[in-house]
């Protein structure tokens, strides 16, 4: 154990910021069923490994085709929820080697795998395993957040992270070489972009739908919405004097055009959802309810959310 932490309860943690060193090493910490004496049990006995895989169980019982067409209906929001709560079970029972993977990739390291009898006892082979095998990177990769990485080191810790599922998981070996490819100058067609006519990438629009959002959620707490749009003007460095396409006022028409009235409908009403429920729970919060938080719906759609879009969006030449 350094200078810079502490342990608590059987737990290390960051002098800095009280943030767990090892926080997907829950299975050595005390089991709370049993007054915190004991360490948990396994996996196998795990409640909440058991109430994820009870899930799994669940959904794949009422999808089943022999069952007939009924057992199609909300079969496309059972198969995202089936794979979310798969993700969730490998982040609770290999959490630990996510953080290794992502630790590695920090160092511009990978997985050194196993070598036949003849480059076992490779020099080169030696001094790598020397440097992948070492508890340094999952602390490190536990303690880095992703929104810290630059885009490379971002690429190789999805690399890292999906080279040992991609298989099981139907992801074509030809889409982990071309993000190799990346490191060596060369862009393979599967990350090709396609050929459009559009003036404005996904991600300009998807900013300037979070303009549109924020407008919508200034509205549904009270505000007038001309004053919301010169605000989110001004955030975005855009004009809001007029109806021209590069205003706040003018992006609706255009995004409707790019994603969709769907999507921006759907958009708009979370807004607005949001609003409401950042009104509701304001109210609360002054009647003396502490547990009341509207300041969760600030961060999501207010001045904080729009501030991080419209630096993003400067940012980008626009």
């Amino acid at each position: 154990m350094s200078n810079d932490t502490y342990w608590q309860n059987g737990q290390e943690f960051y002098r800095s910021n009280g943030w767990p060193v090892w926080p997907n090493r829950h299975r050595e910490l005390p089991s709370f069923q049993d007054d915190g004496e004991k360490p948990k049990g396994d996996l196998l006995q795990d409640g909440f490994a058991r109430l994820m895989l009870s899930h799994l169980n669940d959904a794949e019982k009422k999808t089943r085709p022999s069952l007939g067409d009924q057992s199609a209906q909300a079969k496309d929001l059972a198969a995202f929820s089936a794979l979310k709560d798969a993700a969730w079970l490998v982040h609770y029972v290999a959490g630990w080697a996510i953080d290794h993977q992502r630790g590695l990739a920090l160092q511009g390291l990978k997985f050194v795998p196993l070598q036949p009898n003849q480059t076992k006892t490779h020099s080169e082979y030696l001094a790598r395993r020397a440097e992948v095998d070492s508890h340094e990177h999952e602390k490190a990769g536990a303690k880095v957040l992703q929104d810290e990485l630059d885009p490379v080191t971002a690429r190789r810790v999805m690399l890292n992270i999906l080279v040992p599922m991609a298989g099981h998981l139907g992801i074509p070996t030809r889409m982990l070489n071309a993000l190799r490819a990346l490191d060596f100058g060369e862009v393979m067609p599967e990350l090709q972009k396609a050929e459009t006519n559009a003036k404005q990438g996904l991600t300009e629009r998807q900013l300037q739908l979070r303009a549109v959002a924020y407008v919508e959620y200034e509205v549904a707490k009270g505000r007038k919405k001309g004053l919301a749009q010169v605000e989110a003007a001004r955030e975005f460095g855009v004009q809001h004097t007029d109806l021209g396409s590069d205003t706040v006022r003018g992006w609706e028409a255009q995004l409707r055009e790019f994603f969709g009235d769907l999507e921006v409908d759907r958009t708009i009403a979370m807004a607005r959802n949001c609003g409401k429920n950042y009104q509701h729970y304001r109210q609360k919060k002054l009647g003396g309810d502490q547990t009341a938080d509207p300041e969760h719906f600030e961060e999501m759609q207010g001045l904080p959310s729009l501030r991080e879009a419209g630096a993003l969006y400067k940012r980008r030449g626009r």
